[in-house]
């Protein structure tokens, strides 16, 4: 048989090269390009099968193991991987691509086990990256939630300020700036930032700013989905205004966190390859977990899909027809009482929500648990959680309580602020109140003075307004020292004066309040706490005392203590009165003219064991038989 000419020279032609090694690795480098090129899973494994035997052929050959490196790494063989990635770097400790693919490789791999370790070893070879490559944006960028989740802020700010020294116009260092900015305060460089980024990015991730549906309730994200374009922009804005816990500034501070927390998970989760996952809406829903498990003790690691037989004597009995495995990450959030599973069907690292078949409560906070918040606003009944706090890093300790009066036949909301000395050198606070429609009712400004109750450590402030019965929110925005700053809601609700006897909120406080003027005066204990066998302090005012005919006012009243879970006696349960717990410790009967009375109580608690107790305080009108109570919780330590 006679072979073609072109056959015979090509032969010839392997033969020649073949007999050099160098040659030869250099040729099956070529064919495991266009092998990888190609994309499918054959050629892939055969281009790895290439470029495993010209790195034998050719060891020293630096292009050679960062190509099979890569080769291993898009089969997810991700140990081999590292292992060729870190022999590129020792083959050229001032190779730039090695360290990229070992912080890339590093990072994905903790993001997908949180292993602490990885974590580590990303930050290394970051760190070696910009060592030797001042001006790598990337690596400025990559560095910054890298840091952020290692707890080290300052490292994060300063990778943020270097990735904007050598790219201010690239989207990716406007986050990280962006992001920097928001923890600093700088709420409005924040929201520059986020702006002037937008137009530049993908609109896949533009989106994910834009589109406030995600973090909406399911009515309002039904409302979004049907306004066209133009409405859509107007309720977006509208959106954030309501949930702003800073009306005294023109940006929504909510946004801005939202903001910040996209930012956060496009720089650390997102994959070119895959786009954002399901562990991306969850943290800007929530924002950081507080554990995160992987593969935890207990849970399936596999999936198993069952079908009915449907005949026979057992029709509703299952079969299971195929078993996958999974990968599996909890995020705990404890103090929302809150655990979520999310599943690794790929097994490359793209989380979605785990396959349930029950309702688990545990996957939402725990309503309870977020009625005792007053430091979050929601949406859709906790679908999306925001601080009404600023930044840790900026916040300021501001404390507050806030009790009901009544001036004359006027409701009056009382509230006492506090904050450390250091903070509260030149600080003041503005306030408004807004009523349920949200129109401002009152608004105001207030300094910081002495506190009574620790002169040299603490300063305080005081509002005292006269409103109208109905539902209100007092908005507190403190400015202190250091710029820093703190805010605070209290939610109020007022009633109609009662006709006959009506008692004030009980305040627990640290000294006598100052009688004789019109406008309540004390200083609020905010510990609400007894130290060692000193007493406890407290005050109250009682309204519309009856008059007997000899113009003089009669009543009594008594102050009882109970701890916190004592449960009322049966005699209460059947007449109706479940606060009637504890022992009786103060019992007084006085006679006064005039219809109120100011009162400030003094309550033995030396008898008491540390722990968390109730004051409970029943005021009777001896003349008209009317009776009403108040009570609040405090601790003995």
């Amino acid at each position: 048989m006679r072979l073609p000419v072109t056959w015979i020279l090509a032969t010839a032609l392997l033969a020649l090269t073949s007999a050099n090694p160098l040659t030869k690795a250099e040729d099956l480098r070529i064919a495991a390009e266009v092998r990888l090129a190609r994309g499918t899973i054959e050629d892939r494994r055969m281009a790895i099968e290439y470029l495993d035997e010209a790195t034998r052929l050719a060891p020293e050959r630096i292009d050679i193991a960062l190509l099979y490196a890569r080769a291993l790494d898009e089969a997810f063989h991700l140990d081999e991987s590292r292992q060729e990635y870190r022999r590129a770097w020792q083959l050229d400790p001032r190779n730039p691509e090695a360290y990229a693919a070992l912080e890339l490789s590093y990072r994905n791999e903790w993001i997908r086990n949180f292993d602490p370790a990885m974590l580590d070893s990303a930050i290394v070879f970051a760190e070696r990256l910009v060592r030797i490559r001042p001006y790598s944006v990337d690596a400025w960028v990559r560095l910054v939630p890298l840091w952020t989740e290692r707890g080290n802020p300052a490292r994060a700010a300063e990778a943020a300020e270097n990735a904007m020294r050598y790219a201010k116009r690239r989207p990716e260092p406007l986050l990280a700036y962006g992001i920097l900015c928001w923890r600093r305060g700088e709420t409005a460089s924040a929201d520059s930032a986020f702006r002037a980024s937008l137009p530049k990015l993908a609109p896949e991730l533009r989106s994910w700013f834009t589109d406030a549906s995600r973090v909406a309730g399911e009515s309002d994200a039904v409302s979004f989905a049907n306004l066209d374009t133009t409405a859509q922009g107007a309720w977006v804005d509208s959106f954030w205004t309501r949930l702003d816990p800073d009306p005294f500034t023109p940006e929504s501070e909510a946004r801005v966190e939202y903001w910040a927390r996209v930012a956060h998970v496009i720089l650390l989760f997102y994959d070119p390859r895959y786009g954002l996952d399901a562990r991306a809406d969850l943290y800007v829903r929530y924002g950081r977990p507080g554990i995160v498990d992987y593969n935890p003790f207990g849970v399936p690691l596999e999936i198993k899909f069952n079908r009915f037989d449907g005949v026979g004597k057992y029709p509703n009995r299952t079969q299971s027809i195929a078993t996958y495995p999974v990968q599996v990450q909890a995020w705990y959030y404890p103090d929302l009482g809150m655990r979520v599973y999310l599943q690794d069907r790929s097994l490359r690292g793209v989380y979605e929500p785990a396959v349930a078949y029950d309702f688990d409560p545990a996957t939402v906070p725990n309503p309870g648990m977020l009625a005792k918040r007053g430091d979050l606003v929601q949406t859709g009944n906790g679908h999306a959680l925001f601080s009404t706090q600023p930044p840790p890093e900026i916040r300021m300790n501001l404390r507050g309580v806030l009790a009901r009066f009544r001036s004359g036949s006027t409701p009056l909301l009382y509230v006492e602020l506090e904050t450390p000395a250091d903070d509260a050198e030149t600080a003041s606070a503005q306030w408004r109140l807004v009523d349920a429609q949200g129109r401002v009712v009152r608004e105001g400004t207030v300094r910081f003075g002495v506190s009574a109750c620790d002169p040299g450590e603490r300063r305080t402030a005081t509002i005292s307004e006269s409103v109208p019965p109905g539902d209100y929110l007092m908005m507190v925005s403190a400015r202190g020292s250091n710029h820093r700053r703190g805010l605070m809601r209290f939610p109020a609700s007022t009633e109609p004066p009662a006709p006959s006897l009506d008692m004030s909120d009980l305040v627990v406080t640290c000294g006598e309040p100052l009688g004789g003027t019109p406008v309540v005066q004390f200083d609020a204990d905010f510990d609400r706490a007894v130290k060692g066998s000193g007493p406890l302090t407290a005050y109250f005012e009682a309204y519309g005392l009856t008059p007997g005919s000899d113009g003089l006012s009669r009543f009594e009243y008594e102050v009882r203590v109970a701890t916190e879970h004592e449960a009322p006696s049966l005699w209460s349960r059947v007449m109706g009165k479940p606060n009637e717990v504890g022992r009786i410790a103060v019992r007084r009967e006085e006679t006064q003219t005039g219809p109120l009375r100011r009162q400030f109580l003094s309550v033995p608690t030396a008898s008491l064991t540390p722990g968390k107790y109730r004051l409970l305080v029943v005021m009777r009108d001896l003349v008209s038989g009317a009776e009403t109570r108040r009570q609040v919780e405090f601790a003995k330590r």
